[in-house]
């Protein structure tokens, strides 16, 4: 990053640019304090929202101008309404910031989105979307995931040592999923994992490498290793088969459900 850019970063943090009282009829003329850039810009490509302000209300002004320079020219107005309904207070809050800083800011925010801030995995909404673009010109398979007595776990150590048994298992999971296969925190104490081009038989056989892998990977909870076992139901499309999102998470529900009758257990559903 180059001294300019690195300049324009520090810019970044908001400040306020004016501060003024003017008539409600004469807001227009905020115009002549960002030069060029005229309202018309913040008209078109912005929004209003209002809210309760104590006796008046807070309209606010967003928008965002992509200058020829290769900066982001952002404005955010604010128009605090007094009790007397003429008289409104503006606050005027400039923002400078490089493309590719912008860039990468939304990539984070869009991954915080669909983050799961515990186990680092992708979280329900992130899978759900996925799942429900993936076609079935091959076969994949579903595998949905429970830590069996979690509760217990939770109950006797904590919900510390809960979080640390999750992000263990999360690890364990990563460990055997490959680059293309899809992984989630499904909620609570379960996850997913959507194998590509995987048949039933080849899932099973996937299931009992993760069942063994987190039943001897003891994990230290409190002052003592305790042993953590999951169950697993497993469901399956073959290639060309019609796809029902809500249906195929129904068969894999199902499927740990019976799983989880037997504890450390792996169902094929269907």
């Amino acid at each position: 990053m180059s001294k300019v850019d690195k300049i324009e970063v520090a810019r970044n943090i908001l400040y306020n640019a004016a501060k003024m009282n003017m008539n409600k009829e004469n807001i227009l003329k905020i115009s002549q304090k960002i030069d060029r850039y005229k309202v018309e810009h913040f008209n078109k490509g912005g929004y209003l929202a209002k809210m309760p302000w104590g006796k008046g209300k807070i309209s606010r002004f967003v928008t965002s101008i992509l200058l020829m320079t290769g900066f982001i020219f952002s404005l955010l107005l604010y128009l605090l309404e007094g009790s007397n309904s003429s008289m409104w207070k503006i606050y005027l809050i400039f923002q400078f910031i490089t493309t590719t800083v912008y860039l990468v800011f939304l990539q984070k925010l869009q991954r915080q989105v669909y983050l799961d801030a515990l186990t680092g995995l992708n979280n329900r909404r992130y899978f759900y979307e996925r799942l429900s673009r993936l076609k079935t010109k091959n076969s994949f398979s579903l595998l949905l995931i429970d830590i069996d007595d979690f509760k217990r776990i939770n109950d006797t150590y904590g919900h510390a040592a809960g979080d640390l048994v999750l992000q263990q298992v999360a690890k364990t999971l990563q460990s055997v999923t490959r680059k293309n296969d899809l992984i989630a925190r499904w909620g609570g104490d379960e996850f997913v994992i959507v194998l590509l081009e995987v048949n039933e038989q080849e899932a099973f056989k996937v299931a009992c490498r993760l069942k063994n892998l987190v039943e001897n990977s003891k994990i230290l909870i409190g002052d003592s290793f305790d042993k953590v076992t999951i169950s697993i139901g497993i469901a399956s499309i073959k290639k060309g088969t019609s796809f029902n999102v809500e249906y195929f998470m129904k068969v894999a529900d199902e499927a740990l459900y019976k799983a989880k009758g037997k504890k450390n257990f792996i169902t094929i559903g269907g």
